[in-house]
């Protein structure tokens, strides 16, 4: 195996070149993450296939199969990475969604309150004063009646 060879076996197995993307994505190699079934089975084949080398395979062929498998694997945590990235990213924008209809409703409430204020306002104000009066008045002749009634 000249230098050559030994230098992108380096990059691919000791160093690899997009180490900083699945950090980007939120974790190492061993993180767990979620493929599709259709992706796990098209990962599972292409490991195969790389795996299954004839019996008279040469070094050369050798070592390509393992940088093969190396990228395979790579390749099936970055897609399982992207896959957590894109429920997250879609569980996000339904927040923002479930918040911006909040904020909408909120909106809708305040300007029904605003007219019913300016229209009504001081009726309903005048109103919910003589409740609040008549129901202290009449817990106070409720307690006066049991005082009466205890003194007896």
């Amino acid at each position: 195996m000249n230098n050559e060879h030994e230098h992108i076996y380096d990059d691919c197995i000791g160093n690899p070149p997009f180490a900083e993307a699945l950090k980007t994505l939120g974790g190492g190699m061993n993180t767990e993450w979620k493929l599709t079934e259709g992706q796990q089975r098209f990962f599972d084949e292409k490991k195969e296939r790389v795996s299954n080398l004839p019996e008279d395979a040469t070094e050369r062929e050798k070592e390509f199969a393992k940088i093969a498998l190396f990228m395979a694997n790579y390749a099936e945590n970055l897609q399982g990475a992207l896959n957590r990235v894109k429920a997250q990213r879609t569980a996000a924008m339904e927040r923002t969604k479930h918040r911006t209809d909040f904020s909408k409703a909120w909106g809708a409430l305040v300007a029904c309150y605003r007219a019913i204020d300016r229209h009504f306002g001081d009726e309903i104000r005048a109103n919910l004063e003589k409740n609040d009066r008549t129901q202290k008045e009449g817990q106070m002749r409720a307690l006066m009646e049991q005082m009466q009634r205890l003194t007896k």
